[in-house]
């Protein structure tokens, strides 16, 4: 039974945490991680989607650097003024961090992912704009770790899926049992058909991929055509969109220990983590 008496900083939660290596595009030094150390510079700032993106401290163990960076943008609300007796608009600057941890020798990375606001996409584009806008000796690239995820396996990962687009083609040489898209393909002399799917709004279920005419659809769009799917997730107790499409690529992540109330990794266990990974396949 969890002892709600605990202090905050010793309770926990989860935290999802992905995977990349930054790329030396020029160097003067043969010493990558001196190199890489005169780019991360606390209070760096960086343009990216109107955001201003912002490098934090950071610190080194024993080859691995760990920090944190960040963004802010501005947001007007409505706070109450005492002496006017009345609320008046302010812009209020509201922020989100990623804590993350360089491997030094290889420059092997680690960052955490806070959705929605920041993917992997995001960081590693911010993080190479923070890194490139330092030291001009030095041009860094930073990659994220990828893989092909199937159908299946996303949607093993959701709550319920909100919408399906699919596009199937005819087939080549044949429709499998799919008596369905073979009737409507046949009958109606078509060479494409393009399918929308939306779940009813006023269902908590989302889409039924057991039903046989988007199981069918699902499966002739993988096969000859393009698929793309929307969803929602569960996440902090917050719903987040998650998105499949044919062709895609997703970040290979793991769950780590983070503090219940700020929601951020422990960041010795980011530095243990980076340890022991294994090099980058380039």
């Amino acid at each position: 039974m969890a002892n709600h008496d605990e202090p905050a900083e010793r309770r926990s939660t989860e935290a999802r945490v992905s995977f990349g290596w930054i790329e030396a595009l020029s160097l003067t030094t043969s010493d990558v991680g001196a190199a890489l150390r005169s780019s991360v510079y606390p209070g760096a700032a960086h343009e990216r989607h109107r955001r201003s993106w912002r490098m934090g401290q950071h610190s080194e163990h024993d080859g691995v650097l760990v920090g944190r960076l960040g963004f802010e943008t501005e947001s007007a609300t409505e706070v109450w003024n005492d002496e006017k007796k009345d609320f008046e608009e302010k812009e209020l600057a509201r922020g989100t961090t990623s804590p993350f941890a360089i491997r030094l020798r290889d420059l092997r990375l680690a960052f955490q992912l806070r959705p929605p606001a920041i993917d992997a996409k995001a960081f590693v584009g911010a993080l190479q704009g923070l890194l490139n806008g330092v030291d001009d000796r030095y041009r860094w690239r930073v990659h994220r770790d990828t893989q092909e995820i199937a159908f299946g396996e996303w949607k093993s990962t959701i709550d319920r899926i909100t919408s399906i687009d699919a596009t199937l083609r005819r087939p080549n040489p044949h429709y499998a049992d799919r008596e369905i898209i073979e009737n409507a393909m046949e009958g109606g002399n078509l060479d494409t058909i393009v399918v929308q799917m939306l779940a009813r709004k006023k269902s908590n279920e989302g889409i039924d991929l057991q039903d046989e005419f988007v199981r069918e659809v699902v499966e002739h769009s993988q096969a000859y055509g393009k698929l793309a799917a929307r969803a929602e997730v569960q996440v902090d107790g917050k719903t987040v969109e998650s998105k499949w499409r044919s062709g895609d690529d997703t970040s290979p992540e793991v769950l780590l220990p983070a503090n219940a109330e700020t929601h951020e990794v422990d960041l010795t266990r980011l530095e243990k983590e980076i340890r022991n990974r294994p090099a980058a396949s380039h």
